[in-house]
């Protein structure tokens, strides 16, 4: 009998996430139970594998002993965003010159960081415009096509998006 392992996907609808998703089920991987996380505002939506829609659930509300055994683990293990290496990669010099107290960053984020629906709607607002066809968004609330959107997503109470807090 095989040995099968209960995997846990954070991010499972970012275009990270759906890849690796497709790799486990090309390469026929021993999975027990597949758990698909992501943020908030991605719950609740379904990422197709092995021919079955699974439905993706909060990150932050899942027991993470349902898919690694915790008394091995002294600390949670996080993967931080390309942008969050960027900025520490910069900062950590700078930590050891000055007492920072606050950083204003913009980060420009491709949109591929929203997942393969947004890259979708990217290249259909592109073929649209470039075809003289009237737009109508439909992923994201305004038109992203040849433009830098300074926010996607709704703010929470301090004027922060999703991205700016994962940041």
């Amino acid at each position: 009998m095989t040995q099968t392992y209960d995997i846990a996907v954070i991010g499972a609808t970012g275009t990270v996430g759906e890849t690796l998703v497709q790799i486990l089920e090309e390469r026929d991987f021993p999975l027990g139970t597949l758990h698909l996380l992501a943020s908030n505002e991605s719950a609740g939506s379904s990422v197709n594998y092995r021919g079955k829609n699974l439905r993706v659930r909060e990150v932050d509300a899942f027991d993470f002993s349902q898919a690694i055994d915790s008394q091995s683990l002294p600390v949670q293990l996080v993967s931080p965003s390309a942008a969050a290496v960027a900025l520490a990669v910069v900062l950590a010099p700078l930590k050891h010159l000055l007492e920072l107290e606050r950083v204003n960053v913009t980060a420009c984020m491709a949109v591929s960081a929203q997942g393969r629906e947004a890259v979708g709607e990217l290249a259909r607002q592109t073929a649209e415009l470039l075809n003289a066809r009237p737009l109508e968004p439909r992923f994201f609330d305004r038109q992203v096509a040849f433009n830098l959107l300074a926010q996607v997503g709704t703010s929470d109470s301090e004027g922060h998006g999703a991205l700016e807090r994962r940041l």
